[in-house]
C-alpha cells in the first residue's frame, strides 16, 4: 500500500491527491471544502450540474448558461463560465438537488481522462496509458469509480428533480438536448433561441470561444507552448485508438457485470447521426 492510501497507487498519485472516504481525490480539491458541504444549505431553485471527470461538464455548463440567459450571448461576454459556476463536490450528500446529470461511455471518458491528467499540471500526470487503464479499470482514479458515479444517477433518473442525459445523444441531436434542459430548468424558449443555443455550444464553436474553452483559465501556458487544448476531441469512438484487444476485452467483461441488470446502454460506435439544421 502507498502511505496515506487503503490501496497501492501509482507516485503520480501519492503526489497530487488524497483518499477520503475510499475515494482518490485531486489535492485541488481540499478536504475541508468536501466537509463544509457536510452543512451546505440548499434552495429550492438551486441546480446542480454532476458528472464523471471529462463527460461533458463544460459543455452543460454551456448551455445551461445560455438557456438561464435566453440565448443572449452578450451576457456571457467577458465572463468565463468556469468562473460562472462554482465546483461543489459531493453532492450526493445535499437532500433533494435539482440535478443535471451527463453520462459519457466509460471508454471514451477514459482515454479523455487520461490526457486531461497530463494537460493540467496539478493532475496525476500517469507513466503511459497503459498504467491509467489499470488504474481505471479498478476505480483508482481521481474522482473515483466510473460505475459507482453513474449508476446512483441512473437509478434516480426518473425523479422529477433529476435529468439524465448521454453526451452521445447530445452530439447526435443537441438542440433536442437543448430542448430538454430548457423544460427541465422551467424555460420554455422559440425554435429560434433554441438553435442559437446549440450554435453557440457545438465542440467547434466553445473551442474558440475564450469564454467557454477551460484553456485560459487551466493551463494558459501549457496550452501555448504544446499546443495542448482543454477541449481536444469531443467525439465518439476515440478509445479504439488507445485500447489494446485485451484491455478491451477486459472492460467489455466488468461493463457487463456492472450494467446487465440496470437496463443502462451507453453508446462506444460514432453511428451516422441525425443532426437537424442548427441555422
Amino acid at each position: 500500500m502507498s502511505a496515506g492510501f487503503s490501496v497501492k497507487v501509482p507516485a503520480c498519485v501519492v503526489e497530487t491527491c488524497y483518499e477520503h472516504e475510499g475515494v482518490i481525490v485531486p489535492n485541488i480539491m481540499p478536504l475541508k471544502a468536501l466537509k463544509r458541504l457536510r452543512n451546505f444549505a440548499v434552495r429550492p431553485d438551486d441546480l446542480f450540474i454532476v458528472t464523471y471527470p471529462k463527460s461533458g461538464t463544460t459543455w452543460a455548463e454551456q448551455v445551461m448558461m445560455l438557456i438561464r440567459y435566453n440565448g443572449n450571448l452578450n451576457k456571457l461576454e467577458g465572463k468565463h463560465i468556469m468562473k460562472l459556476i462554482p465546483f461543489l463536490e459531493h453532492v450526493k450528500d445535499i437532500a433533494n438537488p435539482s440535478v443535471l446529470y451527463v453520462a459519457r461511455n466509460p471508454k471514451d471518458t477514459a482515454v479523455s481522462f487520461y490526457h486531461f491528467c497530463h494537460y493540467v499540471g496539478p493532475m496525476p500526470s500517469y507513466e503511459s496509458w497503459d498504467v491509467f487503464f489499470e488504474e481505471f479499470i479498478t476505480g483508482r482514479t481521481p474522482q473515483g469509480s466510473w460505475f459507482e458515479n453513474v449508476l446512483p444517477w441512473w437509478r434516480r433518473r426518473n425523479h422529477p428533480n433529476v435529468l439524465f442525459l448521454k453526451y452521445e445523444d447530445m452530439i447526435k441531436d443537441l438542440p433536442t438536448a437543448v430542448r430538454q434542459i430548457a423544460h427541465f430548468m422551467g424555460k420554455s424558449l422559440s425554435d429560434d433561441v433554441i438553435k442559437q443555443i446549440s450554435r453557440a455550444s457545438t465542440f467547434e464553436a466553445m473551442k474558440s470561444n475564450p469564454s467557454a474553452n477551460p484553456d485560459s483559465i487551466i493551463s494558459p501556458t501549457i496550452h501555448r507552448e504544446n499546443n495542448q487544448s482543454f477541449m481536444r476531441k469531443g467525439i465518439i469512438g476515440d478509445w479504439k485508438n488507445y485500447f489494446t484487444a485485451d484491455q478491451n476485452r477486459r472492460f467489455d467483461e466488468l461493463y457487463q457485470k456492472k450494467l446487465s441488470s440496470t437496463g443502462l446502454v451507453m453508446q462506444f460506435e460514432a453511428k451516422a447521426p441525425f443532426i437537424p439544421s442548427l441555422y
